[in-house]
C-alpha cells in the first residue's frame, strides 16, 4: 500500500513538472520567439503594450545610415487587440531601422486602437490583413510584398499610405472601407489588383500608380474626391457600377479592355488627355454635362 502510495505521489509531481513546463514554453514571449526563430501563433490576446519589431533583433548595417532587422518567424496574431503602437519602422535624423520578414506576417481580425506601421518593410511570405479595424494612422509606405497580400473586409478609420508601395503578387481589397484620406500614389501593382466593393469617404489618391496586371474596381463607392490620373493601366480595368462625385482619370493611359457600365457621377467624372488603346469607353449611361473627355 505504501508502495502503491509513493509511486501515485512520483506520478502526479512528475505531471505537475511536465505541466509547467508546458506552459513556461506558452508562454513565452513575442520577443523570446523571435530572437529563437520560432513560429509565432498568438489568438485572442490584448496588447497593452507598444510592439517594436525594430528593437528586438540586431540591427544590420545596409547603406549609409540605414539599418536592417531579419525576422526569420513566421508571425501570426488572431482575433487580438492591440492597444498601443505596433511598429517595424523606426527613423531619427542619423539613423533609419527598417524590417525584412522572411515568412508570412498575418494579422487576421484584429483590432488596432493604435498606428500599425509597416513603412519600408520587405515581406518575402504572405502578407495577411484581412477582417481586422484600425483606429489609428495606418503606414505601408514603400513596403514589398513578394507574395499575395490580403486587406479584404478591413475597416480603416483613419489615414491609410500606400505611397510607392510595390506588390508583386496579387492583392485583395475587397469590401474594405476607407473613412479617411488613403494614398497608394506611385504604387506599383505587378499583379491583380483587386479594390471591388470598397468604400472611400475621404480622399482616394490613386494618382500615378502602375496596374501591370487586371484591375477590379467593380462597385466602389467614391464619396469625396477620387484621383486615378496619370495612371497605367496594362491590361483590363473594370469599373462597372461604382459611384462618383468627383472622379478624374486625367493623363492616364489605357492598354486594355475597359468596363465603365452602369456608373454614376454625382459632380464630375474626367476622362480629359487619356490614351485608350482599344478604342474610347462606352460612357453613353452617364451625364454627359458631368463627363470630360
Amino acid at each position: 500500500m505504501n508502495r502503491f502510495l509513493i509511486l501515485l505521489a512520483a506520478f502526479i509531481l512528475l505531471s505537475c513538472l511536465s505541466s509547467n513546463t508546458s506552459n513556461s514554453a506558452a508562454e513565452k514571449s513575442l520577443e523570446e520567439l523571435i530572437k529563437m526563430q520560432k513560429a509565432i501563433v498568438i489568438e485572442g490576446k490584448i496588447f497593452d503594450d507598444a510592439i517594436d519589431f525594430t528593437s528586438i533583433l540586431e540591427k544590420k548595417l545596409i547603406g549609409e545610415n540605414i539599418f536592417q532587422v531579419d525576422v526569420e518567424s513566421v508571425v501570426t496574431f488572431k482575433n487580438c487587440v492591440f492597444n498601443q503602437p505596433v511598429t517595424a519602422y523606426h527613423a531619427t535624423d542619423d539613423k533609419t531601422v527598417i524590417t525584412v520578414f522572411h515568412n508570412n506576417l498575418s494579422f487576421i481580425g484584429c483590432k488596432f486602437n493604435s498606428d500599425l506601421n509597416l513603412r519600408a518593410a520587405n515581406i518575402y511570405g504572405r502578407l495577411d490583413l484581412s477582417k481586422s479595424k484600425f483606429f489609428g494612422t495606418s503606414s505601408f509606405e514603400e513596403m514589398s510584398c513578394l507574395q499575395n497580400a490580403y486587406f479584404t473586409d478591413d475597416y480603416f478609420d483613419k489615414d491609410v499610405r500606400f505611397q510607392n508601395s510595390f506588390f508583386t503578387q496579387k492583392i485583395n481589397f475587397m469590401n474594405t472601407q476607407f473613412n479617411e484620406t488613403v494614398s497608394f500614389q506611385n504604387a506599383v501593382f505587378n499583379s491583380e489588383a483587386q479594390f471591388s466593393v470598397c468604400k472611400f469617404y475621404g480622399y482616394a489618391d490613386f494618382s500615378l500608380v502602375e496596374y501591370r496586371g487586371h484591375a477590379f474596381f467593380n462597385y466602389v463607392q467614391f464619396h469625396e474626391r477620387a484621383d486615378l490620373g496619370n495612371a497605367h493601366f496594362t491590361r483590363d480595368l473594370n469599373y462597372s457600377g461604382t459611384l462618383n462625385k468627383m472622379t478624374t482619370f486625367e493623363n492616364s493611359r489605357f492598354m486594355g479592355k475597359t468596363n465603365f457600365s452602369k456608373s454614376k457621377v454625382s459632380e464630375s467624372f474626367n476622362l480629359e488627355n487619356c490614351l485608350f488603346l482599344l478604342g474610347d469607353p462606352v460612357l453613353d449611361f452617364m451625364d454627359t454635362e458631368k463627363v470630360k473627355l
